[in-house]
C-alpha cells in the first residue's frame, strides 16, 4: 500500500492505494457534486461540467470527428490504481473508448435534444445507458489530472514523501476548452508515477439508476397510487391498510413492478420533472 511503502503512519486525506494492483473503487461524481464546499470538489465539478457541455454540444450537432478528437485523449489512468484490475478493465477502455462514449451519448434522448441535464457528470452516470462508474471515473481522472496532481504534491509534502521524478501529464483546460500538458514532480513506484485522490471522492460500484428508481417509486409513484392518479386496474396489489384503516403503499411491490431499466429511466425524469434529480442528489447525501 502507498502509505506503508512511504512510511506514513497517520490517517491521511488521500485514499491509500495498492502499488501492485488496483482497488475496486471509483471517483464518484455524486460525491464531487455534493462536496462543492471543498475547493478541489468545486474545481472538479466545474471542469467536468465544461467538458460535458462541449462534448454534448458536438454530439447534438452530429460532429462525430470533433467529438472523438476530444475523447481520444482519454486513456487508462493506471497511475491512480483505481477501478477494475487490468484483466477486468472492460471493452470500453482502450482504443474503442472514444467510439463507445460517443455512441452512448448520441443514443440518449436528452443529449440529442440539447437538454442541459446531461451537462453534469452525475446525471450522465445516472441517465446515459452504457456510461457506468468505471467510465465516468476514468473521464474525471483524465480531464482533472492536473488538479489531482496538485493534490498529490500537497499530500506528499505534508507527509514527507519524496518527489524525485518529473512527469508530463495531460489534462483538459476549462479556460481554453482544449487538452493541455503540464510538468509535475510526482511520487513513483518502480519507475511509474503515482497520483492520489481525496478519499471522500471515491465510492464502490453503485448502480445509481436502481437507487433513483427506488427513490421515484417509493415517493412519487407510491403517492400517485395512493391518490388514484395512476391508471392501473389492480390498485389493491400495491396497498395495505393498517389498524387505523389507513392506506399504506407496499413500496417493494411498487418498485418491482414499476422500475425501469437504465435506458428508460429518463422517462421518470420526464414524468416527474428534473427537480427529482436534485431531490435524489440530496437523498444520496444521507446514504453515501
Amino acid at each position: 500500500m502507498f502509505n506503508n511503502y512511504f512510511g506514513i503512519k497517520k490517517q491521511t486525506e488521500h485514499l491509500d492505494i495498492p502499488l501492485n494492483g488496483d482497488i475496486e473503487v471509483f471517483i464518484c461524481p455524486y460525491k464531487v457534486a455534493n462536496s462543492r464546499h471543498n475547493d478541489i470538489a468545486q474545481r472538479i465539478y466545474k471542469r467536468t461540467n465544461i467538458f460535458m457541455q462541449k462534448l454534448n454540444k458536438l454530439v447534438k450537432q452530429g460532429d462525430k470527428a470533433k467529438a472523438k478528437e476530444l475523447l481520444y485523449h482519454l486513456h487508462e489512468s493506471n497511475e491512480y490504481h483505481l477501478g477494475y484490475s487490468s484483466k477486468n478493465k472492460g471493452s470500453a477502455v482502450g482504443n474503442d473508448k472514444a467510439e463507445f462514449i460517443y455512441t452512448a451519448l448520441s443514443n440518449n434522448k436528452f443529449v440529442k435534444s440539447g437538454i442541459t441535464i446531461t451537462d453534469e457528470a452525475h446525471n450522465v452516470l445516472l441517465l446515459v445507458d452504457g456510461i457506468g462508474p468505471d467510465i465516468m471515473s476514468d473521464i474525471i481522472s483524465n480531464i482533472c489530472k492536473d488538479i489531482f496532481s496538485e493534490f498529490t504534491i500537497k499530500q506528499c509534502e505534508k507527509y514527507k514523501v519524496s518527489l524525485p521524478e518529473k512527469y508530463i501529464i495531460e489534462y483538459f483546460d476549462d479556460i481554453s476548452g482544449s487538452w493541455q500538458k503540464k510538468e509535475f514532480n510526482l511520487p513513483c513506484y518502480e519507475g511509474k508515477k503515482i497520483i492520489l485522490v481525496p478519499e471522500f471522492f471515491v465510492s464502490k460500484k453503485r448502480e445509481y439508476y436502481i437507487l433513483y428508481n427506488r427513490f421515484i417509486t417509493s415517493n412519487h409513484v407510491a403517492r400517485d397510487i395512493l391518490n388514484n392518479k395512476k391508471n392501473i386496474t389492480n390498485r389493491k396489489k400495491y396497498i395495505r391498510k393498517n389498524k387505523k384503516k389507513q392506506e399504506i403503499p407496499l413500496k417493494n411491490k411498487i418498485f418491482k413492478d414499476f422500475r425501469k431499466n437504465k435506458r428508460d429511466t429518463i422517462d421518470f425524469v420526464r414524468e416527474y420533472g428534473d427537480k427529482t434529480l436534485i431531490e435524489f442528489q440530496d437523498h444520496l447525501k444521507e446514504i453515501l
